[in-house]
């Protein structure tokens, strides 16, 4: 793909740089993380707070996740023209023979130098002056080289080839080199703010990234891996230092499964194999608190945040519940225990095969009878303390898609697709239904997520939904190039109702106020890590179709 389509007019805020972990070395507690902020200007974000300004009125520029340029004037209308890209993870080397950029700084935490056209700036503690005097322009075509490199063919949709551009540029900001405990190069939802590698987060990021290098998925997926503890449990959060004590929904073994489709062999299945058939186990030994059958996700105080564990942090379903068989934690594993059993037929594992397939129907058949409605023609929660659905419809009810459900279970979900009284919005699929109370603009109480979309339209393929699944994936597509053409960025989530502009989205009872056109704290995050990859997945497999 040619740089070109990295090209813009505008100057869009929130888009993230860092140095890759497929260059070098990266330093999780280190390394230098910027973002675009207001006009002309870069945010340093990582590991202090400074800001980067160009002295030019804007009029072109171009921004990969390593390497940037600007056009524009001087004040007395002279033109200008700034390069810059990373010399390593703690330095930004810039082309500036206008002398128009200037650091600023609380502290004394960065230096600049200068050497002839070029101004290094880098962090004080691992400042290297001779970086200074690198060729520039050396640097600058091997980020170039790498991105015109990357096997994406060009669409003749121009805003879909700027929307792919930004993707993968995106991703490979997103990835780590080995550090500390994490002995693979891994991902993280983005290096500014969230930084670490999250369970669920990684497997999608490796569906993406098996388009472009599948070596890597599969060193994204091990990465997450190798953080299992003796017993299998793997934690949802993990960095360099720190392990959390929860864990998140298991999809590892679906994205494993995917890139066994993309050149991952037998001989890599074997190594993952334990870890993944470990995992599930300790899922189903340890979240089935009362006993039924049906696991349950661990819940917290807070309200914001009562379910960090299922990825669905502050999901209505949540806002009363305290043990609660949960119909997406319930699918996942089922849908996971039915791969472990095709793993381990390809292994010769016959005893695995057979423990693992009778998983899956127990577990299916379980979801069918205690969490599927026949009125309604949907699947709910199921409260284990009042043994009763709980009718609150969400997004997760469309995942026993992944299960072997009957054609008529699946097809009452299909039909729930066209339904306005339900989930027929101007870009579905809504994480909670409007009718079900507590609607909202904020994360999973009403905002559509790429990763349920992505996942459900796998499902509807699964059985024979073919029509809807293309339904689906295209209004997925058109939203994220929609809002991507206005504000340059891969967000989080997206409004359900399709009015909302995604800066203005709630995020866990707050939102930035309206004067505030910078990334924030409480907006959607900007730049986003699997809105990137599944986008790059649904337009490489299904854009020419829908």
């Amino acid at each position: 793909m040619k740089a070109e389509n990295l090209e813009s007019l505008r100057w869009y805020s929130g888009r993230l740089m860092a140095y890759s972990g497929l260059e070098g070395q990266t330093r999780y507690a280190t390394s230098l993380v910027a973002a675009t902020g207001r006009s002309n200007n870069l945010d340093i974000k990582l590991p202090e707070p400074a800001n980067l300004k160009f002295g030019l009125v804007h009029e072109r520029s171009a921004f990969g996740g390593d390497f940037f340029w600007l056009k524009g004037k001087s004040s007395t209308g002279k033109a200008l023209k700034v390069k810059g890209c990373f010399a390593d993870c703690h330095h930004l080397l810039i082309n500036d023979p206008g002398c128009v950029c200037s650091l600023e700084q609380p502290e004394s935490k960065y230096r600049s130098i200068r050497a002839g056209d070029n101004m290094l700036v880098g962090l004080a503690s691992e400042f290297e002056p001779a970086l200074a005097e690198k060729p520039f322009n050396d640097l600058w075509d091997n980020y170039v080289k790498w991105f015109e490199d990357l096997p994406l063919k060009e669409t003749c949709d121009k805003l879909r080839n700027h929307t792919l551009a930004r993707a993968v540029c995106l991703m490979k900001t997103q990835v780590y080199s080995p550090d500390e405990k994490i002995k693979k190069r891994w991902t993280t939802p983005d290096r500014w703010p969230h930084q670490k590698m999250w369970l669920w987060d990684s497997a999608f990021h490796a569906i993406g990234w098996r388009h472009l290098d599948c070596s890597l998925a599969k060193e994204i997926l091990e990465a997450v891996l190798d953080c299992a503890d003796e017993e299998g449990f793997i934690p949802h959060m993990m960095s360099p230092d720190y392990f959390s004590t929860i864990t998140q929904p298991p999809v590892l073994a679906l994205a494993a499964n995917e890139l066994l489709a993309y050149g991952a062999d037998t001989g890599w299945l074997e190594k993952v194999y334990p870890p993944l058939a470990a995992y599930v186990k300790w899922d189903l030994e340890n979240r089935d608190t009362d006993g039924d059958g049906l696991v349950e996700w661990f819940i917290e105080e807070d309200m914001n945040c009562r379910s960090g564990e299922s990825g669905m942090d502050n999901s209505t379903r949540f806002d009363s519940a305290l043990q609660l068989g949960a119909v997406d934690f319930n699918s996942f594993l089922c849908n996971e225990s039915r791969l472990l059993a095709e793993m381990a037929g390809k292994l010769g594992k016959t005893d695995d095969e057979e423990n693992w397939g009778r998983e899956s129907q127990r577990l299916n058949s379980l979801i069918g009878e205690k969490m599927y409605n026949a009125d309604k023609g949907f699947y709910f929660d199921y409260d284990a303390q009042t043994q009763k659905q709980t009718g609150i419809m969400a997004s997760s009810g469309f995942l026993p898609l992944l299960c072997d459900i009957s054609a008529e279970m699946a097809g009452s979900l299909a039909d729930h697709l066209d339904n306005p009284e339900t989930f027929l919005t101007p870009f579905p699929i809504a994480s909670i239904v409007e009718s079900a109370g507590k609607h909202s603009t904020d994360m999973w109480r009403g905002p559509s997520w790429i990763c349920i979309n992505w996942l459900v339209s796998e499902g509807l393929r699964k059985h024979g939904f073919a029509k809807q699944a293309n339904k689906l994936v295209k209004k997925t597509i058109e939203e994220i190039e929609r809002w991507f053409y206005n504000y340059g960025v891969f967000f989080e989530y997206y409004d359900d109702e399709g009015n909302c502009p995604p800066p203005r989205l709630m995020r866990k009872g707050k939102v930035a106020e309206e004067y505030d056109p910078e990334p924030h704290p409480h907006q959607a995050i900007k730049d986003f890590g699997w809105s990137a990859t599944l986008y790059l997945d649904l337009v490489t497999r299904y854009g020419g179709d829908v």
